[in-house]
């Protein structure tokens, strides 16, 4: 009885099951393997297992690796009898001396689909590059018809005019700026980061006037999404604008129980309370611009941020887990 229920397994498995026996020789197929491979079972019977990889050394390496212990779902190109090819997930292990199982997964469906999204995706990307690119010259180009234009006023009406004129160019280009960092955020693989590194980036994309960037965070490193930088640029970038009345920002941090909390805080005005609830919403109409970016990129590996100033400054707690936070 349990040898039928063993033959109705091998038999009707959704997943391809070879049998290698010494030398790599496939002793045995199910009829999901022949399939996968377009040969009948008992022509695949004797073969070797790298003649049916598209890169038989390749092949030959995953079983070898299978004959040592098991492995767990490797990617593998097989290549049908008709010359098509078949991207697998394979899995192995081994049976005894000389003798190895390994499983195949058709994932040709999903490899196609990857890929032509991959291909879209730079697609997109060459394409919004090329418009960054526009935006960025028309942007500089209006910049420029400006100062011309305020070298010849003198009216302090019309010169309030074109100081909101100005105060809307640099929004845009503020949102162009915002635009290209969503594009690639996540796109890269979180590494670990000196968090002093880090500020220090964020603060050379800043014009902080009279505002001091005071950092203590030696020796910190935080695992964290690439673009850890930018967010802190915009927890510094809001903290340093002259509306805040700030004379330092400082970065420190320190350690809890459940990881360790940086803090960005500065001696301004505060956040006004009406701005709280929202703070982090997706908006650049209220204040906080930028912060709905920050909460994203830290959110990635999951570092949480949150406003616990008490009216005098604001003050930004990111809390980073304790197995993404370390001290070199």
């Amino acid at each position: 009885m349990q040898e039928a229920v063993y033959h109705g397994l091998y038999d009707h498995s959704v997943a391809g099951i070879l049998l290698f026996g010494a030398g790599g020789q496939v002793q045995d197929a199910n009829l999901r393997a022949a399939a996968l491979v377009g040969r009948p079972p008992d022509e695949l019977t004797g073969m070797l297992f790298p003649a049916l990889g598209a890169d038989p050394e390749v092949a030959l390496r995953f079983l070898l690796a299978v004959g040592r212990g098991p492995v767990e779902q490797q990617e593998l190109t097989l290549v049908r009898e008709d010359g098509r090819a078949v991207h697998c997930l394979a899995s192995g292990a081994p049976l005894g001396p000389d003798r190895q199982v390994v499983t195949l997964v058709d994932m040709t469906g999903q490899h196609l689909a990857r890929a032509a999204l991959e291909a879209a995706n730079r697609t997109m990307a060459t394409l919004a590059g090329i418009l960054d690119h526009d935006l960025a010259v028309a942007v500089d180009d209006l910049e420029t018809c400006l100062a011309r234009i305020r070298l010849g006023v003198a009216d302090p009406e019309v010169l309030g005019l074109l100081r909101l004129f100005g105060e809307r160019i640099e929004a845009i280009r503020r949102r162009g700026e915002v635009s290209r960092e969503f594009r690639v955020l996540g796109t890269r693989p979180p590494a670990w980061q000196p968090v002093q590194d880090a500020v220090e980036e964020a603060r050379h994309r800043l014009d902080p006037g009279p505002v001091a960037v005071l950092t203590w965070t030696a020796r910190l490193e935080v695992y964290a999404d690439p673009a850890l930088p930018v967010a802190l640029y915009h927890l510094l970038h809001n903290a340093t604008l002259p509306r805040t009345g700030a004379t330092a920002v400082v970065v420190s941090y320190h350690h809890a129980p459940d990881g360790c909390r940086i803090v960005v805080e500065d001696d301004g005005a505060g956040i006004p309370p009406e701005a709280r609830e929202h703070l982090f919403d997706q908006t650049s109409t209220r204040y906080g611009h930028g912060l709905y970016l920050a909460r994203e990129i830290l959110g990635i590996t999951g570092i949480g941020i949150a406003e616990e100033g008490t009216g005098t400054g604001a003050r930004f707690v990111l809390s980073v887990p304790l197995e993404e936070c370390r001290v070199s």
